[in-house]
């Protein structure tokens, strides 16, 4: 039987009448009415500007018992053991509110999105209960742990060759503090990555942050050293919005090469006759500090000002084929990205409403997902020249607008990006290069029965590019009936739409199934661009334990006819939802 409370948090916690939902989806519900029952507290309907006497901390192992199938004859909660459970000084500290203050609700809601950004917890959910008088109220703070000691991060299968993997030994709670020590592999068509890494977001008890990366880069043939990439992150974030200043000063250092791939093959570049391997040498510093003052509370204005280096170097790779043509060997020299070093100041400014909702089954299954609401636009104005130390000049200027709305069950999401920079002497006849343009929507229809359509599109031009930026489309990148980045250019479009279900729980495993249709190209310029397209089922898993992302199996149908290629299906899996 249910406890008691089940049916009272349900009617405040979800817009679904609480005497027809079907208890099984309601994976964190239940967590929040055996927390209530477990701490003998009584939701409080009314608790805006009562007085918090108590923060009680009710956390949960990563498996409680009749989480997983045959519980009763496989002790799975030993597992537990092989995890430190979130401390609850770690929750508590994350609080924006503490016991003798009145009860904001917003400040709540806050603190709940804080907790489930935390890759520690899969669930973070805050419930306000009636206190030891009527003006006094407790708040109930219900988390459940994430599996933290992991051996795999992520990967991507395409038919049945391995495409992409990362692997790391990592944990990602150090003794229950929320801190990340990592030994990382990752393995790519081109070369192998081991790394070493380490996050501490609150240094010392403080807001201050740290993050440390350190890679080596080793060719996949022969396995010689190619390089390698550090990274450095020190700084104070906006953690609240109540929080008026923040910092931040990063260095990354990254010296590989770059390979493009097509397919699981490296691609090659069609020069006449002959066929040049898309590889080069490459040598990337940068360096960033950053201030930021924040303004308001719900209407918020973010004003930043800072000061950027930045060093980039492309070459020709050693192993470059001697057999090739001398023209080949230029056009190619052309088709690298533009070596340039350039430091200057940096101001930008952000403005946003600061307005959420919380839903579930949007990209994920049963867990609460945040999405902020309102309008939100940024502009930012970089500028460089030789006084600071290098001898590129140039005005950069970026901005993007965008919007989320929700109402009556219905998402939608739109953003608009363009960036120009003002550089004279760099392409003949023209002052303003790196122009571009990028747009995106994203629609959630209203449940109905079991099911929600997903619409999603978005499109980028660019022109006068001085760094030569291809994208990719392709069953890695939303085009599931080719094979991974099989598309190529400087520019891209995609529309896809999907029918997906809400997820059927076995015990506590989601499993949920999708309908779609992906549509699209990448094109180096509108005159060549053109349309594929592709049709397909796809199953989707989510097991809470140990991802908040689903696992998403997918089976793509493309629709090009006999000559091209035929309508052999693609099998592919990865982490996360396609769009």
């Amino acid at each position: 039987m249910l406890p008691p409370a089940f049916l009272l948090v349900l009617a405040t916690t979800g817009s679904v009448r609480a005497d027809k939902i079907d208890v099984l989806r309601r994976y964190e519900e239940t967590l929040v009415a055996a927390a209530l029952d477990k701490t003998q507290l009584t939701v409080d309907p009314t608790p805006d500007g009562k007085l918090i006497e108590r923060i009680v901390v009710v956390a949960n192992d990563v498996i409680l018992p009749g989480d997983l199938p045959l519980s009763k004859k496989i002790p799975w909660t030993w597992l537990n053991h092989l995890h430190v459970r979130t401390r609850e000084h770690v929750i508590r500290q994350e609080l924006l509110f503490h016991v003798g203050d009145r009860l904001r609700p917003d400040v709540i809601e806050e603190s709940g999105r804080n907790l489930r950004q935390f890759f520690v917890l899969s669930v973070a959910r805050l419930v306000v209960a009636r206190g030891s008088s009527a003006d006094r109220v407790v708040v109930l703070v219900v988390t459940k742990d994430q599996w933290t000691l992991r051996l795999n991060s992520n990967f991507g299968i395409d038919q049945a060759r391995l495409d992409y993997l990362s692997l790391s030994v990592s944990e990602s709670n150090l003794a229950g503090r929320n801190k990340t020590v990592s030994i990382e592999y990752a393995l790519d068509p081109g070369r192998h990555t081991v790394g070493l890494g380490y996050l501490d977001p609150r240094m010392g008890g403080t807001r201050h942050q740290l993050r440390l990366l350190a890679d080596v880069f080793l060719a996949r043939d022969g396995g010689a050293l190619e390089g390698g990439y550090g990274q450095l992150t020190v700084g104070r974030p906006l953690f609240a919005l109540r929080t008026a200043w923040g910092w931040q000063l990063d260095a990354t250092y990254l010296q590989d090469k770059a390979r493009q791939f097509q397919g699981g093959a490296l691609r090659q570049v069609a020069y006449g006759d002959e066929r040049i391997p898309d590889v080069y040498a490459r040598r990337q510093i940068t360096g960033n500090l950053v201030v930021t003052r924040s303004f308001g509370v719900l209407d918020k204005l973010n004003l930043s000002a800072g000061f950027r280096v930045t060093s980039s170097r492309y070459q020709l790779p050693e192993e470059f084929p001697a057999a090739l043509s001398d023209g080949a060997r230029a056009a190619y020299q052309a088709f690298l990205p533009r070596s340039e070093s350039a430091s200057g100041p940096f101001l930008a400014a952000a403005a946003y409403r600061a307005s959420y909702v919380r839903l579930q089954n949007i990209h994920t299954y049963a867990l609460s997902e945040d999405f902020r609401l309102g309008p939100s636009m940024t502009i930012e104005a970089r500028f460089a020249d030789p006084v600071f130390g290098f001898d590129s000049r140039f005005i950069n200027l970026s901005a993007s607008y965008g919007a989320t709305y929700f109402g009556r069950d219905n998402l939608l999401a739109f953003a608009f990006t363009g960036a120009a920079r003002l550089q004279g002497g760099i392409v003949p006849g023209e002052s303003w290069v790196n122009q571009s343009f990028s747009a995106s929507f994203r629609e959630v229809s209203p449940r109905f029965g079991p099911f929600r359509v997903h619409v999603a599109g978005a499109i980028q031009v660019r022109r006068n590019d001085l760094s030569n930026g291809r994208v990719t489309l392709g069953s890695d990148s939303g085009l599931r009936g080719f094979g991974p980045r099989e598309l190529v250019g400087n520019n891209f479009y995609r529309v896809n739409v999907e029918l997906r279900s809400i997820a059927v729980n076995l015990w506590t495993l989601h499993l949920g199934g999708a309908i779609f249709y992906d549509g699209g190209d990448a094109f180096p310029s509108l005159a060549t661009a053109g349309w594929r397209q592709d049709v397909g089922v796809g199953l989707r898993l989510l097991i809470p334990q140990f991802n908040k992302d689903v696992l998403r199996f997918d089976l793509g149908f493309p629709l090009e006819g006999p000559g091209a290629g035929g309508y052999a299906p693609r099998f592919s899996v990865e982490f996360g939802q396609a769009f």
